[in-house]
């Protein structure tokens, strides 16, 4: 990777994952020949690869303030891993083998299991003051982060950008973001949606407060009923603030049925905008913007993951499986009785294959939820099997 010039690539993924970069090195020809010989047991072969990586070239530590507990299919392939985001290297080597022939794939890096383990290579690399340097640094980031408030439930997800939590804010029950140091453009974006925007979009709520690193916003409840249907009120809802966000010259780039709730009188609410951006050069219509048509592949804009794999159609793929509408007929101004007999046509045809989909990722997730133990290739035959049961391929 550092011969080819793709180093950058594995920093922004590690960076993209949630940790946070503390010390990054190219390592001298002294510590090449000790990590050589005190890491990975001297083992810096091809493995099961088709060549050879290459020896120790740079080191870079990276800590992470919002660690995930392995599952146990993935404590069983690694028996000592204590964050599950470390696995972040199977999708470095993936990411930079993927434009390459198969007889040229390698493995282009080596990561710790566990913190106890990173300390070892650091000692080895550099020494002890180097370790109580960086133990120091990371004791005063953990300090910073921990919340003021009181907290009575961790609802973190993915935890990449920020942690959320339940809270006890002014003698009610509040959720509290409070975002990574170097997630803070995110909330910058939170902050402007829901203290300026708010004002002047209905479906947009405004905040609580909101701090240096933090945000505090009203509890929510889902929008989304059974068999993952929006109610047409959250339909129209989600029109509005595609439409007013597309005036104003803004995409919301995570706009997802997840985050389209109610509040506590019943009013429909969007949230979560993290992603929430400005045109570079705005789109004609809002048929070509980002959020209902096409999503750039490559570009200096931020989107989630997931979004990425759309290439154009963003609202036929991501909506209207839960809205039964396509933008086309939303967007033309019709009586609720025809919205809702068209909803229920589009239901009518789609969900028994919708409620199939549900049935196989609820039988998956119990099964492997139960039978940790079982190998990958056993797992991924029992998928298989499912999908040709529920799907008949």
């Amino acid at each position: 990777a550092v011969k080819e010039g793709k180093l950058d690539m594995i920093p922004n993924l590690i960076t993209r994952e949630g940790f946070e970069i503390i010390q990054q090195a190219e390592l001298t020809g002294d510590q090449q020949t000790r990590a050589a010989v005190e890491i990975r047991g001297r083992n810096w072969g091809k493995g099961p690869w088709m060549k050879e990586g290459g020896g120790p070239a740079v080191v870079i530590v990276a800590f992470d303030l919002i660690p995930k507990v392995p599952s146990p299919y993935e404590k069983m392939r690694y028996p000592h891993l204590d964050n599950q985001r470390t696995l972040v290297k199977e999708r470095i080597r993936n990411t930079y083998n993927a434009r390459l022939k198969k007889s040229e794939r390698c493995n282009i890096l080596h990561a710790s299991d566990n913190t106890a383990e990173a300390y070892e290579y650091i000692e080895t690399i550099w020494d002890d003051s180097m370790v109580d340097v960086l133990q120091r640094k990371i004791a005063d980031k953990q300090k910073t982060f921990v919340s003021v408030f009181p907290v009575r439930k961790n609802l973190t997800g993915s935890g990449r950008r920020a942690k959320i939590e339940l809270i006890e804010y002014k003698g009610s029950l509040a959720i509290h973001k409070k975002f990574r140091p170097q997630s803070l453009r995110y909330l910058e974006r939170e902050k402007y949606a829901y203290q300026e925007l708010s004002a002047k979009i209905r479906h947009i709520p405004p905040c609580l407060d909101a701090g240096a690193d933090y945000i505090i916003l009203p509890v929510f409840e889902p929008s989304l009923q059974r068999l993952g249907l929006l109610p047409l009120k959250a339909v129209k809802a989600v029109y509005n603030v595609l439409e007013s966000l597309f005036r104003e010259g803004l995409f919301w780039g995570d706009a997802t049925p997840q985050n389209v709730c109610f509040d506590k009188y019943g009013n429909v609410v969007c949230i979560d905008f993290e992603f929430l951006q400005r045109y570079q050069v705005q789109p004609a219509t809002i048929q070509d913007g980002f959020d209902v048509g096409q999503t750039p592949q490559s570009s200096t804009y931020d989107f989630p993951g997931l979004r990425l794999r759309f290439e154009a159609d963003t609202f036929e793929k991501i909506w209207t499986p839960v809205c039964g509408l396509t933008f086309e007929q939303i967007s033309t101004p019709h009586s609720d009785v025809y919205y809702q007999t068209r909803r229920m046509l589009y239901f009518c045809q789609h969900i028994p294959a919708q409620f199939t989909i549900v049935l196989s990722k609820k039988i998956k997730r119990s099964l492997r939820s139960k039978i940790p133990i079982l190998g990958k290739r056993v797992i991924r035959f029992i998928d298989t099997a499912i999908d040709r049961c529920l799907f008949k391929r």
